[in-house]
């Protein structure tokens, strides 16, 4: 049984003058990473056929993996076990399904299930409060902290075209609207709190922290 991203080696015993197995291939080994039953034809030095038992293949699919991001919290779900990465760099400890976010940057995490598979999630970008934390992202919303319920939206051209969502502290979604332009007013009714803004665009993540004062 093997991981949908390994291959697995088979092969005959040496010594017969050819080899012919039932996909095709003619050399003593072989590589595969296709489910399915395997065998070898062999001959001898004298001509003789023989036919090999057949050995199975299984192929256990990629197991799921994504982040969900609530405020500076980072989670991942139904695996054994847990690796998270700060900026492509393991952290060190960091071996849970649930991550509280101390920096700036991408966290990504990969994940192994009962088989021992693996898979990387995709990266998010966390950035805290404070415009100028937030330009490298290519991101800016301001006035944050804000003491009103509309907020100005900045977006470098590699983010136009995203999907933006913003939730309260418990996680209840109060906005969500595509994005087409650079430059974007948002407005929801905002209680005093602090809420969560995502930008997502081709598989990138971007949250920034927003506080309503």
């Amino acid at each position: 049984s093997i991981c949908s991203s390994d291959s697995s080696e088979i092969c005959a015993s040496a010594g017969y003058n050819s080899y012919l197995w039932n996909n095709g291939k003619t050399s003593r080994c072989i590589y595969t990473s296709l489910a399915g039953n395997y065998y070898v034809t062999v001959t001898d030095g004298s001509g003789c056929p023989a036919v090999s038992s057949p050995v199975a293949i299984t192929v256990f699919p990629q197991p799921p993996v994504s982040i969900s991001v609530n405020i500076d919290t980072l989670k991942a779900y139904d695996a054994v076990t847990y690796q998270w990465y700060f900026n492509g760099s393991p952290i060190e400890g960091a071996t849970d399904s649930m991550l509280i976010v101390k920096s700036n940057g991408n966290y990504s995490v990969v994940v192994t299930d009962e088989n021992g598979c693996r898979a990387v999630s995709n990266p998010v970008t966390y950035a805290a409060t404070g415009i100028d934390q937030l330009s490298s992202t290519g991101i800016r919303v301001y006035p944050n902290p804000n003491n009103s319920n509309i907020w100005q939206l900045q977006l470098s051209n590699e983010w136009l075209n995203s999907d933006i969502e913003i939730t309260d502290a418990t996680g209840r979604l109060v906005f969500k609207a595509p994005i087409n332009t650079p430059q974007t007013e948002i407005m929801f009714d905002a209680a005093r709190g602090i809420y969560m803004l995502s930008v997502r665009n081709a598989g990138q993540v971007a949250t920034i922290k927003l506080l309503r004062i």
